[in-house]
């Protein structure tokens, strides 16, 4: 299956597609990072449709998906809603990383914990980049929002925690 013909099964909601998004985009980001897809054995025993491995979900394709898969999130209620963001999680850290910005500042006040613990993680893995890690360092909103939204219950107010520590200023 090509990129294009899975974008159409996930614009039109198919489960197994949506089930298979963060495989889809783990595989994509592996191959931007290394040049070359991961052996597929792995991910067989975990894909629900086979035929997704075919998709290549490169830097292109994300750039066309990871729009759509805001407004999905923006929209969703609870429960895809943290599916949804632990699959943004597996994208190309660059490309998604202003996007769930974006979306913690919107949306955040009303997450349920679970959900706001799938944007936490995700976040923190984007900042394994030091060029991420550059530009959040400087921004004084999502500081503001992971202290006054993520700060106050056990592990999310613990990742919210390590997240500011990577981002301070006297972090090198």
């Amino acid at each position: 299956m090509n990129a294009a013909d899975y974008l159409k099964l996930l614009e039109k909601r198919d489960p197994d597609a949506l089930s298979d998004l963060p495989l889809v985009l783990e595989r994509g980001t592996i191959f931007e990072n290394k040049g070359a897809l991961p052996d597929d054995d792995i991910y067989r025993l975990l894909i629900c449709n086979e035929d997704h491995l075919g998709v290549i979900a490169d830097k292109t394709f994300q750039g066309d998906l990871l729009p759509i898969l805001l407004q999905w999130i923006l929209s969703a209620p609870s429960d895809p809603c943290g599916t949804l963001l632990f699959a943004l999680g597996k994208a190309i850290p660059k490309s998604y990383a202003p996007l769930l910005r974006e979306l913690m500042a919107e949306s955040a006040d009303n997450w349920s914990e679970e959900d706001r613990y799938q944007a936490l993680i995700a976040f923190e893995n984007a900042l394994d980049d030091e060029d991420i890690r550059a530009v959040f360092r400087q921004d004084q909103s999502i500081k503001a929002t992971l202290n006054d939204l993520f700060a106050n219950t056990g592990r999310n107010a613990e990742i919210a925690g390590r997240i500011l520590r990577k981002i301070s200023i006297t972090q090198s």
